[in-house]
This record gives C-alpha cells, sequence and structure tokens, in this order.
C-alpha cells in the first residue's frame, strides 16, 4: 500500500509489522479535528476496548535526524476511533477504512469498489478470496499449533 487519502488527509503509510498503520495526527486532521488531542481523549477515555494489535507509540523520524515518539494507530484500530467520534465526517471515515480494509483499492491506493458494473468479475473475486482465506486459515493454524509464530496479539 503505497499511499493513502481520505478528502484532503494524505496519510503518511508507517509499516508496522507488514501491515499499514496510521498517525494519530493525520486521523483528528481527517476526522474534522483541530488538533491531535482530541485523537489521544478518545483513545484514553476508551484505552481498554484498543489491543496492542491496534494501537502502539513508536519512534519516528520527524525532519533530520529529530525523532518523536508517535501513537499510531492499525487501519482496526482508525475505525474503532471514528466508532466514538461524533465530527460530522465520522460516519464517512469509518466506510473509509472499511473500504480500505476490505483491500478494494484502485490504483492509486484509494478505496474504490472494483467490481462496480461487473457481478461475475465479484462473484470470482469472492471465491478465489474464500479458497485462499481457507488455506491461509489452515497454515495459521499449523503454525500456531506446532509453535513457530508468536499466537498472542494482545
Amino acid at each position: 500500500m503505497k499511499a493513502l487519502a481520505f478528502h484532503s488527509t494524505q496519510f503518511d503509510i508507517i509499516d508496522h509489522e507488514g501491515q499499514p498503520w496510521l498517525q494519530a495526527a493525520q486521523i483528528a486532521k481527517a476526522l474534522g479535528y483541530a488538533t491531535e488531542d482530541a485523537v489521544s481523549r478518545i483513545y484514553r477515555r476508551n484505552a481498554d476496548e484498543f489491543s496492542t494489535c491496534m494501537t502502539q507509540t513508536v519512534k519516528l523520524t520527524a525532519s533530520g535526524n529529530l525523532r518523536k515518539e508517535a501513537r499510531i494507530f492499525s487501519l482496526r484500530g482508525a475505525h474503532l476511533l471514528a466508532m466514538f467520534s461524533r465530527t460530522g465526517v465520522a460516519k464517512e471515515f469509518r466506510r473509509w477504512v472499511l473500504d480500505v480494509l476490505e483491500g478494494a483499492a484502485d490504483s492509486q491506493g484509494n478505496p474504490g469498489r472494483a467490481w462496480k458494473g461487473d457481478p461475475e468479475r465479484h462473484e470470482l473475486a469472492i471465491k478465489m478470496a474464500s479458497q485462499v482465506a481457507a488455506e491461509a486459515m489452515r497454515t495459521v493454524l499449523h503454525a500456531v499449533m506446532v509453535g513457530d509464530i508468536n499466537w498472542r496479539c494482545d
């Protein structure tokens, strides 16, 4: 995933453990808040609903060699933030995040429904995705059961 944009907010994707994560400051902007602190307050009020698979603090390089600590959110975490948000754009942002999570992206990395107007292709894509998901599930189950990977994600 190269880039994501929601309205006028361009997200700098953080590749964290092979997954796209978003910065709290950019999520705040996308949700229509004036400052990052609004997202921080939402997170603090509801911290018990976020797992480490949804949010973490990391050191990011800002300008030059300056490193700053920043809170980042997985796409699931960004969706949960938007569930708690009361801004006028929160509902649209939630739909946008779900589209991104579904992987329905066009060539620019922006969400879009590739199957519009082509129900046969959509049906084929669903069948193929189901087969891939089943194989992935078998692989993950095997890896966890034989102890090859860390299966805890609290």
